[in-house]
């Protein structure tokens, strides 16, 4: 029996970005072309920085302006404690003072957090990768003013430099491969090549068994990690999978064309010493190439391959010999 489970995959990229403009502006620069690799943190488009320069320099003069008022009620509020003192000034007059001055605190902190968020403004009028990556179509050039709220975004990026494949299982292939996983010491190994091309196959491992089964199709989704710097496969690709299996101890394999299926399961017929059919519940554990592991029937039983059709429990078999090919 194969020891190996081969399915179709879609290759998935492990870090699609969808890159959009985070303040309003005119694009005065771009930096990249379409389908250009980029590495992290590198510039992709410029939108033009004057407005924000601005914003940064009004909210610098207001925070210069606040610091000197604040400095002048900290001098009258420390004046005012020595008067106070004295007594040459009320209790409720030196209070106001004390008020002042921390109210000109308080708005100098806010003018501080106001100057942060201009200069905040002004980092984001440059955009720049986030990942290491492949840059798609760029939708937005030079001269184009581009909007926060916009729906069409300025270009993606696809990390190409570790991809997942994903694809689905019949829920009953789940427990092979779970027990598979259970009982080795690494991480499964899976094969991926391009439909129709089985040359150069990529190797990646098994990463992720979905925690449900999608009772619409009777398959789980599982996603296998591929290193792909050497760019054999792209996102979107359909992709032949096989997924190896550590040789499992000896197991009872009969023809897959002796199980059948009725409300209650799977079964066979087992032809009994005195010649009659019993109806045999069975579980099948996995089929490959016409065969099949199944228990709840023995080594060394008589089982029906061909004609069960008419067979019902009980009824009288007689075994013919093959017809010769003419």
């Amino acid at each position: 029996m194969p020891t190996a489970v081969n399915v179709v995959g879609t290759v998935e990229s492990t870090g699609s970005v969808i890159l959009q403009s985070r303040v309003d502006g005119q694009i005065t620069q771009v930096f990249v072309h379409d389908g250009q690799e980029v590495n992290a943190g590198q510039r992709l488009m410029q939108i033009d920085p004057a407005p924000f320069a601005l914003q940064v320099r009004m909210a610098q003069a207001t925070l210069a302006r606040d610091e000197a008022l604040l400095e002048n009620a900290q001098a009258k509020a420390k004046h005012g404690a020595t008067l106070e003192a004295a007594r040459y000034l009320s209790p409720d007059d030196y209070t106001q003072l004390k008020t002042n001055m921390d109210s000109a605190a308080a708005t100098v902190e806010q003018d501080r957090a106001a100057l942060d968020n201009a200069k905040l403004q002004l980092t984001y009028s440059t955009i720049t990768a986030p990942v290491s990556g492949k840059i798609g179509h760029i939708a937005q050039q030079v001269g184009n003013t581009v909007h926060v709220a916009a729906q069409t975004p300025l270009t993606t990026l696809n990390v190409l430099d570790v991809v997942d494949v994903s694809f689905a299982l019949p829920e009953q292939q789940l427990a092979p491969v779970r027990q598979a996983m259970l009982s080795s010491s690494t991480p499964l190994q899976v094969v991926a090549a391009a439909v129709g091309q089985e040359a150069s196959p990529s190797s990646g491992e098994l990463s992720f068994i979905d925690n449900a089964a999608d009772p619409t199709t009777g398959t789980i989704r599982l996603r296998a990690r591929f290193d792909n710097r050497k760019r054999v496969l792209w996102p979107g690709q359909l992709v032949d999978v096989v997924l190896k299996l550590p040789a499992a101890a000896p197991q009872l394999v009969i023809p897959a064309s002796a199980v059948s299926e009725n409300a209650q399961g799977s079964f066979v017929f087992v032809i009994k010493q005195d010649e009659r059919a019993e109806q045999r519940p069975v579980s099948v554990l996995r089929t490959a190439d016409d065969m099949a592991i199944v228990s709840g029937v023995k080594a060394g039983e008589r089982i029906v391959t061909d004609g069960q059709s008419r067979l019902t429990p009980n009824a009288p078999v007689r075994v013919l010999p093959a017809k010769a090919s003419a």
